[in-house]
């Protein structure tokens, strides 16, 4: 079976000339991954995600410069909406803004629905035992008390 994160020699020597270039298009916003993999490698979107996939460090790099574009791309929303004179284009432009960047940094800007669950046990071995003492003792009256009170019952009708 083939390696899925396998770049040719020649692919991967494309992409090594101009490694830095396309991370600082993506971190500046000017390209997405997809167009400065096309239009500064000559390459396809696949190549570069192999090729940082099997490159020592080139992941993190690809990481980073992705969170750098996304606190970029939220810091120009407001200059965005000012910009636009159309409010309803700038709101789908807001929006769309603020989901690449939850999608680029989700700890950050993603939606912020977060579980916390917390455990603590509890010990009932002593209430249950003393529930249960009483218990025992309620019906043992009863028991007595219908024992007494049987005979005198029965005397009576």
């Amino acid at each position: 079976m083939a390696d899925p994160n396998h770049v040719g020699a020649e692919v991967r020597a494309k992409i090594a000339a101009v490694w830095p270039e396309i991370l600082d298009a993506v971190a500046e916003c000017r390209l997405t991954l997809e167009q400065a993999a096309a239009q500064i490698a000559g390459v396809g979107i696949r190549s570069v995600q192999r090729y940082a996939r099997s490159t020592p460090g080139a992941r993190e790099q690809l990481d980073d410069a992705l969170t750098d574009g996304a606190e970029l791309m939220v810091a120009r929303i407001p200059s965005l909406i000012l910009d636009t004179a159309d409010a309803r284009r700038a709101r789908v432009l807001a929006e769309f803004a603020w989901k690449i960047a939850a999608s680029r940094d989700p700890k950050r800007f993603g939606d912020r629905s977060r579980v916390t669950m917390e455990v603590r046990t509890l010990d009932l071995t002593r209430i249950v035992t003393a529930a249960a003492a009483r218990l025992a003792a309620v019906q043992a009256g009863r028991v007595i008390e219908a024992e007494v009170l049987a005979p005198a019952l029965s005397e009576l009708l």
